[in-house]
């Protein structure tokens, strides 16, 4: 058999419960940062990548007028299979103050 039939990778994007729920709710103005916690059985190299709204480096500073649902993807990769995660991101209108 082919080492690639063999070869089973098991990669797992755990997020805690209490830490990252697949759902993020946060205010406008405010910074979210979303760091998987990811493991390879096969001790390979694993690269993160992020989706918009996030950053390179899983983060985004919201700010006044990001009110809404912004859906966002996690992939991580080992170089030959790739596991992705849909996370939702909540922004709530946070109150602004007035004008004069």
């Amino acid at each position: 058999m082919s080492k690639k039939i063999i070869l089973v990778v098991i990669i797992f994007l755990i997020f805690s419960y209490f830490a990252y729920p697949t759902t993020f709710v946060v205010q406008e103005t405010e910074k979210i940062s979303l760091v998987p916690n990811a493991t390879d059985p096969d001790a390979d190299e694993l690269v993160v990548t992020y989706t918009s709204p996030l950053n390179e480096n899983g983060e985004w500073q919201t700010s006044y007028g990001d009110a809404g649902e912004h859906k966002t993807t996690i992939t991580v990769s080992d170089g030959v299979i790739d596991v992705s995660e849909e996370v939702l991101i909540v922004v709530t209108k946070k109150e602004e103050p007035p004008k004069i």
